[in-house]
């Protein structure tokens, strides 16, 4: 709206100056006004001048009021910036305490009664969720799967044996295949901790909204949309990875981390078969795949 604005007060302004240039002309160079060599026509030049006082005067005024008009636009739209800003960090600040509230227990630690807090959970399970997947990539790997499971994910297991990040793989990734088996582990996965993490899944899927749904220009919203993800460790994009995966975080919070390459900076060294993982997140650019897993 303000680049429309300015183009068109330039358009304004410029259609005034060529007026003028053409009213010159035909004073000074049209021999119906002016005749060089002869007396100056008084009347003529009256009415010059009168032309010319009521068109400076009106130009003059229209322009004033268009940029008082491009003043004021320019000044509503500082104002939704701020009321924008305002919200907006007020969330993430909000965000700061729900992560040190996230209390659960950890696989493996065996202390009765006792919860392990904020960031240190989410560290434990991003490692419990590769472990798990690891040990059911294995299962399938191995043939120790029921039938119809290893019928059904034959294909996959072939692309999982063969993962090499170097060399053509021999068998082709059946995507659909891939997400499917891991949506199925990621959701017991997240039923078991719904209670626990549940609600920051859905804090963090709001913000990104909220910076989505707003009325700022592109730029501005992918600068906010990594403000968010700065503030995320590698643990907390490793797992709302897979939270996008997800049977309901598919249709919600996928489309989002895509757009705004969300999980770039994530560290894939996390994931289990990082080289096949990325592959259901083909428009995010990966900055670690260097990384072996």
């Amino acid at each position: 709206m303000g680049k429309f604005l300015k183009i068109l007060s330039w358009i304004f302004v410029s259609v005034g100056m060529l007026s003028l240039i053409i009213a010159f002309y035909l004073f000074l160079f049209d021999k119906q006004y002016f005749i060089p060599g002869e007396k100056f026509n008084l009347e003529i030049g009256n009415q010059f001048g009168g032309f010319l006082a009521g068109f400076v005067g009106i130009f003059f005024t229209g322009t004033g009021t268009f940029l008082v008009f491009l003043t004021f636009e320019q000044q509503r739209n500082q104002f939704k910036i701020a009321q924008f800003e305002a919200s907006f960090f007020n969330l993430l600040s909000h965000l700061q305490i729900i992560i040190e509230q996230i209390s659960g227990p950890v696989k493996g630690l065996n202390i009765p009664d006792y919860n392990v807090p904020g960031r240190r959970y989410l560290y434990y399970q991003i490692r419990e969720l590769k472990e798990l997947i690891n040990t059911k990539t294995t299962l399938l790997l191995n043939e120790e799967l029921d039938k119809l499971e290893l019928e059904k994910y034959s294909n996959l297991s072939n692309s999982l044996l063969f993962e090499d990040k170097d060399l053509a793989n021999p068998f082709p990734l059946n995507k659909e295949l891939l997400l499917e088996f891991i949506q199925n582990i990621y959701e017991g996965f997240y039923k078991a901790r719904y209670s626990y993490i549940s609600h920051y899944f859905r804090f963090v899927y709001h913000i990104i909204k909220f910076v989505h749904n707003s009325q700022i220009n592109q730029n501005d919203k992918q600068k906010y949309i990594d403000l968010i993800q700065a503030q995320m460790t590698s643990d907390e994009l490793g797992l709302l990875l897979f939270n996008g995966l997800g049977k309901i975080g598919n249709r919600k919070t996928y489309p989002l981390l895509e757009q705004y390459n969300f999980l770039s900076n994530l560290d894939i060294r996390l994931l289990p078969h990082p080289h096949l993982i990325v592959q259901l997140y083909p428009k995010t650019e990966f900055k670690y795949l260097e990384y072996d897993s």
